[in-house]
């Protein structure tokens, strides 16, 4: 899995978007960058202010992302408990990749809790998370092989062999799914049907967010353009959305 990210690099287009948009709320501020991985955030946050600081779960990512950033401030934290910093440490969070994602929902709730405490009054926490009304496909569902077998072989020929891995994936960590009003949790489509996923609709995020103690919550999709909150909310299009929000001050 480390491997897979390594050599990755450049923002996404929403990405992309809100870093610009934000641009005077991050240029020469206090940076921390949450699940950098194998760095693919750091250059572009680098490029906005050479106060940065990157942090991993992993151990081996993190080895990975010094290998790649020698000169960088990297180091190994769980975004559950960031006690190694003090209060009001940064002045922008970034949490990449749906990372808050890949906790359970109390874990998700003290990472908000943990980031709030972390920023300095009214500085802003951007994150992207799964959105829960997008549809993910079975691994043996139909639309996996939509494509003509004759002119993409290879391709077909791989998303055949990978059914009967992606089915045993599924049923393996479907004990692991959860339904509740405010969000799910679910066997994700990715890496072969091995990970499994917080998901959540745009208004209940937006209550989650206030209830931790953040406001001026905008969501945006792929494109990076910002959405209404009833448009957001019954959204089927796009499999993530990306936030932005401030600590109250």
């Amino acid at each position: 899995m480390a491997a897979r990210y390594v050599g990755r690099a450049g923002l996404q287009s929403a990405e992309a978007a809100l870093l610009d948009r934000y641009r005077a709320d991050i240029a020469g501020r206090r940076i921390l960058d949450l699940g950098v991985g194998g760095g693919r955030t750091t250059p572009a946050l680098l490029r906005l202010s050479a106060d940065y600081i990157g942090v991993d779960y992993s151990r081996e990512m993190i080895e990975h992302c010094r290998a790649r950033f020698p000169n960088v401030c990297l180091q190994v934290a769980d975004a559950r408990d960031l006690s190694c910093f003090p209060d009001r440490s940064f002045d922008f969070v970034l949490f990449s990749n749906s990372g808050i994602d890949a906790v359970d929902h109390d874990g998700r709730l003290r990472v908000l809790a943990e980031v709030r405490r972390l920023l300095s009054a009214g500085a802003l926490f951007v994150f992207s998370s799964h959105n829960r009304n997008f549809p993910i496909p079975k691994p043996w569902d139909a639309q996996h092989f939509a494509m003509n077998p004759l002119r993409n072989p290879i391709r077909f020929g791989r998303r055949l062999a990978a059914c009967p891995i992606g089915i045993v994936n599924y049923v393996r960590h479907a004990r692991f799914a959860e339904t509740r009003d405010e969000y799910c949790v679910s066997v994700d489509s990715a890496a072969r049907y091995n990970l499994v996923h917080y998901r959540i609709g745009a208004a209940a995020q937006k209550e989650q967010l206030e209830r931790a103690g953040f406001t001026d919550i905008v969501a945006f999709n792929l494109a990076g353009r910002p959405l209404a909150w009833s448009e957001a909310e019954i959204s089927r299009a796009d499999p993530w959305f990306q936030y932005a929000c401030r600590r109250k001050a």
